[in-house]
């Protein structure tokens, strides 16, 4: 998976249709911040403790998503 970085454009890729977020599957946005928190020591995964706020290309809503509910963009 890859990483991103604030200014990186991304698609959401949230598949789990329980998932609270799903409905934005599909969605494009844009990388504004990368949050740090120790959900890698929990998990064991440290690509887990990065959080990713996304602003949505809708201008009206922004999303905090871990590096696996993104992609880059078609």
């Amino acid at each position: 998976m890859p990483t991103f970085e604030p200014g990186d454009c991304v698609r959401l890729d949230i598949t789990d249709t329980t998932d609270p977020d799903f409905e934005w599957h599909g969605q494009h946005g844009q990388v504004v911040e990368v949050l740090e928190d120790d959900a890698g020591e929990v998990t064991g995964d440290d690509r887990d403790s990065r959080l990713y706020r996304v602003d949505l290309d809708d201008h009206d809503h922004t999303l905090n998503l871990r590096y696996r509910d993104l992609r880059p963009p078609f």
